[in-house]
């Protein structure tokens, strides 16, 4: 919470100064080219004759930073201008920066500026990642009214980021912001809807909010709306309104819309492929995965991120996006019973960037690898790492992905047995690390490990490490680095064959 700062006056003859400085007025013409250039369609402050942008066009930076700038500087600088200048940073890879500059929006009371700043809170981006300041900031936005902060705000509470699941807070925040006509709000409760969480199953009015979301051009909307109609859910069957849906939310960069494409043109020419319905029962169940798991944040520069953690600057730079490997999330698949009891099993689970994620557990013992089939995931490098000690992938997985939306990197809590730190009855307590693995193209592997228990901030080391390290990872040749303070987790692990 901001304090009140004391104000001393002191008083100045007036005899004594020949001059007196007088702070510079904003430029019309700067204010004109900071706004333009830099302002986001959802900040209530921007002027009504500006529609903003998500992004800011890479040829566009250097001016919306000259423009913000030397706006901001001066000392009747409207609070749009302290956060438009933050966006211009974030997309200049300036995060440190824009906290400052969307610090000086907040205090001058900017609830989009607040969402941005809890955003880079959330991410660890430009400042130490603290999930309880961006919960208060997005509470802060969502308070005064910002749909922006009401979105992240479900989004936490429905993907249990930093505060335990709660589906009914999730479905209350959700709604407060689609009554403030926000698209994704109308998108992520229709998901609720649909699948009952929170709530009851009716798929009628999760149908009615994909429609209000499809109308204001929200792709996962147009993407669902598609899918009803091939599946004829809520209504009767139209491929051809399918095909249409299919067509607009591909057309805004949808990946669940292209694979639905080309899966009904590809049963128009072989008149083979599954049905309608259970082809369109099958696509829901990975959004389904991914609803339930993921969480996006808005940052106020970027078009939003996952499920809804809404962003206002860069955030399609370097984004995260979350999903679930919790076993009643996946399809379980090649169990192994020995006298009826379940030794081993495998699952698949959705992931992002149409990836799967392939869990193999055998005596209590997990590997996780990725892939886009079973089979190719069965030979990365990822799929061949075994250790001694009992141990298990965390529930929840992050995904980090680029300007385009494709993930390079993947970064897994990962637990095991400790067998040298004991409780009091004898049992092992449980050490707890962070995962990077790297993507394709290229094979997947781990790159780097992180003692969550000795590194307060593992979580920001890790992204840092994801998007600086993964991509030019050798698996062949490189070693997986242990980055941080070394703990117990790392002291005690059997490094990997």
């Amino acid at each position: 919470m901001n304090k009140m700062r004391a104000i001393s006056i002191v008083a100045i003859s007036i005899a004594a100064s020949a001059c007196i400085f007088v702070p510079a007025s904003a430029a019309p013409s700067d204010i004109e080219t900071c706004d333009r250039l830099a302002a986001h369609p959802d900040d209530p402050d921007k002027p009504a004759n500006i529609k903003g942008s998500y992004d800011i066009a890479e040829p566009d930076i250097p001016a919306a930073m000259k423009a913000c700038k030397t706006a901001a500087e001066a000392h009747d600088a409207p609070r749009r201008i302290w956060f438009e200048l933050g966006r211009a940073y974030e997309f200049n890879r300036q995060p440190a920066e824009a906290v400052s500059a969307y610090r000086k929006a907040v205090e001058a009371g900017s609830t989009t500026a607040m969402v941005g700043l809890g955003a880079l809170y959330a991410n660890g981006n430009g400042v130490k990642a603290d999930l309880g300041e961006a919960r208060r900031l997005f509470e802060r936005a969502g308070a005064a009214g910002d749909p922006l902060g009401m979105t992240n705000l479900g989004s936490m509470y429905g993907a249990g980021i930093g505060v335990p699941v709660d589906f009914a807070k999730a479905r209350v925040w959700f709604a407060k912001a689609v009554a403030a006509n926000s698209a994704d709000a109308m998108f992520q409760l229709g998901l609720m809807t649909q699948d009952g969480d929170g709530g009851p199953k009716d798929d009628v009015a999760a149908k009615a909010l994909f429609e209000k979301a499809a109308a204001l051009g929200h792709s996962g909307a147009l993407e669902r709306m598609g899918a009803y109609a091939e599946a004829g859910r809520a209504g009767p069957k139209d491929p051809k309104a399918a095909i249409a849906f299919y067509k607009k939310a591909a057309a805004l960069g949808d990946e669940d819309a292209m694979a639905a494409l080309k899966r009904v043109h590809s049963r128009s020419r072989t008149r083979t492929a599954t049905p309608p319905a259970a082809s369109a029962s099958m696509a829901r169940t990975d959004q389904q995965m991914l609803c339930r798991a993921e969480a996006r944040i808005a940052i106020a520069g970027a078009a939003l991120i996952s499920v809804s953690f809404v962003c206002t600057g860069a955030g399609r730079t370097f984004e995260s996006s979350y999903t679930s490997i919790a076993e009643a999330q996946c399809r379980k698949f090649d169990v192994v019973k020995i006298d009826d009891a379940e030794y081993g099993a495998s699952r698949v689970c959705a992931g992002r960037g149409g990836y799967k994620v392939f869990i193999n557990e055998q005596d209590l013992r997990e590997t996780l690898t990725v892939g886009r089939t079973i089979k190719q995931a069965g030979k990365e490098p990822a799929a061949h790492d075994h250790y001694g000690a009992f141990n298990h992938y965390e529930d929840k997985i992050e995904w980090r992905s680029g300007k385009d939306g494709t993930p390079y990197a993947l970064i897994a809590g990962w637990s095991f047995a400790d067998n040298e730190n004991v409780d009091p009855a004898g049992r092992p307590n449980s050490a707890r690390l962070l995962v990077v693995f790297r993507l394709p193209p290229g094979p997947v592997c781990k790159v780097a490990y992180f003692d969550r228990a000795a590194n307060s901030d593992a979580d920001a080391l890790a992204r840092t490490a994801a998007d600086e390290i993964a991509r030019d990872f050798k698996c062949a040749t490189d070693k997986v680095r242990v980055i941080g303070t070394r703990g117990p987790a790392i002291s005690h692990m059997a490094p990997p064959p």
